[in-house]
């Protein structure tokens, strides 16, 4: 397929681009509707195209909540069937990319995978994009977000996306945060903050109900 990437839309969308094209780990905050995913998802299309060395791109995602944010047996089923609703979102993104059904399938099945945070210790990821989604439902508590940096192999990029204002566990215990504190300014690591109201691209009503969220 002949495959172009998103052009950003928004400074803060352009900036998150850039740093994911330029450093080994990105971490994003941002407002929803701001593409935190979507242009993660299509910036990693887009490495995967051109660059031979990264083969695959995985998606990560805290599940629930237990004293590594997850519970894997709070639903019935095989790994793949708990995280296949997570795909939906995957497909939805790829809809936006002008990908028909075939190109989705094709993607899905070949290039990308999709695994939840504790299957992730002991892993090693190489010659791959890395996104990690809802990032700031990881905790701090067992050291998870740590874990998922010291995973970065030879040819690797890492994409942490998340939202603050969006915490199902308590805000002081996201690893998100932490995060940024610990690593801004550190070389290869670019922190990019999309908190202008003009990077919201889903829909401009979101922006005006959000204002009206922080006039509490």
């Amino acid at each position: 397929m002949s495959f172009r990437a998103p052009d950003p839309r928004s400074e803060g969308q352009d900036k998150y681009v850039q740093s994911i094209e330029d450093n080994t780990v990105t971490i994003c905050i941002g407002y929803p509707g701001t593409g935190k995913t979507f242009l993660a998802l299509s910036t990693a299309i887009q490495t995967v195209i051109q660059d031979r060395k990264y083969k695959k791109i995985i998606i990560i995602r805290p599940y629930m909540k237990s004293n590594t944010g997850e519970n894997l047996g709070a639903l019935p089923g095989s790994l793949e069937e708990k995280v296949s609703p997570f795909l939906e979102s995957v497909r939805d993104n790829l809809s936006k990319m002008n990908m028909n059904r075939e190109e989705q399938d094709r993607w899905i099945k070949e290039s990308i995978d999709y695994t939840v945070l504790s299957m992730c210790r002991g892993r090693s990821f190489s010659n791959c994009v890395v996104i990690v989604e809802e990032a700031q439902n990881v905790p701090i508590d067992g050291g998870a977000m740590k874990m998922l940096f010291t995973r970065i192999g030879q040819h690797c990029k890492m994409i942490i996306a998340g939202d603050l204002d969006q915490c199902d566990i308590n805000p002081n215990n996201s690893g998100l945060g932490d995060a940024i504190d610990r690593l801004e300014g550190m070389k290869d690591v670019g922190i990019v903050r999309m908190d202008s109201f003009r990077d919201i691209q889903r829909s401009g009503l979101i922006a005006g109900i959000l204002q009206r969220y922080q006039d509490d």
